[in-house]
């Protein structure tokens, strides 16, 4: 109830402290590893290559071992930090714009959002490689599809007529489509860690299988579109 409703005059000088004792409090939810993972969110808005990447994955692995956020919080901060990185590939100045607010953003959400919460033994050691791979498979998705592609479909054009192309493009749309998949499998495992009673020791190996699945789906994908032209 309010100071008007109590029949107490309001003070600017209460209300400040109920102000600062809220920030106080929340600010305790933030550890080591929330203030690394938010900072590392943030810098990976700098398009700096291959800092902007490597800063993406690694901030996405410390929010998903950190047990003061909630699932949703999380997957909203894989999912934006990881998607916008597909707005360098184009309009540069635009792109970068769209990612620096955005990755901003981000941060302040999960600033806000902290909380010192339980977790089940073992959710860490599934989480973080799992996170890993789902924000290694978003920053592939758009690398592959846009970084990869432009440079393949340059050379293809340029010796090829007609329709001749369309088989590299199909390889591209397959990688961008299996890295979504990873994501999608890295996001049912957390899940599954985070809401069920499942055992962390059946799924950290898949966890840990989804890392380099995602880099060998790049791989193979773009070895295919090269050799289809």
């Amino acid at each position: 109830m309010s100071d008007a409703r109590q029949g107490r005059k309001w003070r600017p000088q209460v209300a400040v402290g109920r102000f600062m004792a809220h920030q106080t409090a929340q600010a305790g939810g933030l550890g080591r590893l929330e203030l690394a993972a938010i900072l590392l969110l943030l810098i990976s808005g700098v398009p700096l290559f291959p800092l902007f990447p490597v800063a993406c994955v690694a901030g996405v692995v410390l929010l998903w071992g950190s047990p003061r956020w909630r699932l949703t919080d999380k997957l909203v901060g894989t999912v934006v930090s990881g998607g916008l990185q597909a707005t360098l590939f184009t309009d540069a100045l635009l792109g970068w714009a769209i990612l620096l607010i955005g990755q901003v953003a981000t941060t302040v959400w999960l600033w806000r959002r902290t909380r010192i919460r339980p977790v089940r033994p073992g959710y860490a050691a599934v989480a973080m490689p799992a996170g890993a791979a789902m924000g290694l498979a978003m920053v592939l998705a758009a690398v592959g599809y846009f970084g990869v592609g432009f440079g393949m479909a340059t050379s293809c054009t340029d010796f090829e007529t007609g329709h001749r192309c369309d088989a590299l493009y199909h390889w591209l749309d397959a990688d961008a489509i299996g890295q979504i998949a990873i994501a999608v499998t890295a996001a049912a495992v957390i899940s599954i860690a985070h809401g069920t009673n499942v055992s962390a020791r059946l799924l950290r190996p898949i966890s840990l299988a989804l890392i380099p699945l995602s880099l060998i789906w790049i791989v193979i994908t773009s070895i295919l579109g090269y050799l289809s032209f």
